[in-house]
């Protein structure tokens, strides 16, 4: 529900964004996402590999066209300005101010940049997948957290655990721009793994204690999370990049919020009217009188149906 909420506020930037869904609910809760194309939504985590490589492969032929002159002329252009820009005229002014936030604000791109081209920014979302063998030692998963803002392609990964087995491997979760706990973990393990890794930038002699204690306090309200950013690499009081996100309101969104292409919504009214073609193939159903089957070595009647009787 947060993410749906934060997702709903970001609206303005993440248009003309694709937006690719694999969650390992899916089946069990089918409308989790459906502020996402059904076409774009898999819950087949087993080939979750398949699902990347062919995502990378196919922003990486876009943006060798786009190098090449082939996908429209893309002009970048910020969409906040300089630093020192007066927020208050243009809208988009942020209730906390820090070196983290204004470090991201310089690398926001207008989204209309990509209105009218073929390369587009992606958005891929991760969700109960991270305990699976295929996901943990994914080359594309790997390659996406080093070198996906190289790509437009940004990936948000829903974990209920931060170490151990069936968490986040170490070489994605080392790379990431900003990290959000809704909930402080049961195990002192994870909790002093967040706090060593995230919150001791100022380097002092008890930095995570003071970590642990900022964890514990960020996360005592229920349904509010403690969001660490990453982003400015100077960044190092509490303040300039930790703050506090939610509780969110219920509903996070209307009814009508939706995320993706318009060429990915149409490709899906596509699909919801076509009908199966006439030429399909379809399985062989085993229990109609073939002649292959097997006779009756007395009456040399075939084998018949489950609905009938089969003992003779």
């Amino acid at each position: 529900m947060m993410m749906k909420h934060m997702l709903y506020e970001m609206q303005d930037r993440l248009k003309n964004t694709e937006v690719y869904v694999i969650c390992g609910t899916l089946e069990v809760n089918p409308g989790q996402y459906d502020f996402v194309p059904k076409s774009a939504q898999f819950s087949d985590i087993s080939n979750l590999e398949y699902r990347l490589k062919t995502i990378i492969d196919r922003q990486k032929e876009r943006k060798r066209k786009q190098d090449e002159g082939e996908g429209g002329e893309i002009e970048k252009k910020k969409m906040y300005g300089s630093e020192d820009s007066d927020e208050e005229e243009n809208g988009k002014t942020f209730h906390h101010e820090s070196k983290s936030r204004v470090a991201a604000k310089r690398e926001v791109v207008d989204p209309e940049t990509y209105e009218d081209t073929e390369l587009k920014p992606v958005l891929i979302i991760l969700d109960d997948v991270v305990s699976e063998n295929a996901v943990r030692t994914s080359p594309s998963l790997r390659l996406l957290a080093v070198g996906g803002r190289h790509l437009l392609i940004s990936v948000i990964i829903l974990s209920q655990v931060v170490c151990g087995s069936a968490s986040v491997p170490p070489s994605v979760r080392t790379q990431a721009d900003c990290i959000i706990v809704v909930a402080q973990p049961r195990s002192r393990v994870e909790r002093e793994l967040l706090s060593e890794q995230y919150l001791c930038a100022s380097n002092e002699a008890h930095a995570k204690t003071f970590g642990l204690q900022l964890l514990n306090k960020a996360t005592e309200i229920e349904h509010q999370g403690l969001v660490i950013s990453t982003i400015s690499p100077s960044a190092r009081g509490y303040l300039d990049f930790c703050y506090t996100y939610g509780p969110v309101p219920f509903p996070p969104c209307p009814d009508d919020f939706k995320m993706g292409t318009e060429e990915q919504w149409l490709y899906e009214e596509r699909m919801k009217g076509k009908k199966p073609s006439k030429k399909a193939k379809q399985l062989p159903d085993v229990f109609e009188n073939k002649p292959d089957l097997p006779k009756h070595p007395k009456t040399g009647e075939y084998l018949r149906g489950l609905s009938n009787n089969i003992y003779w």
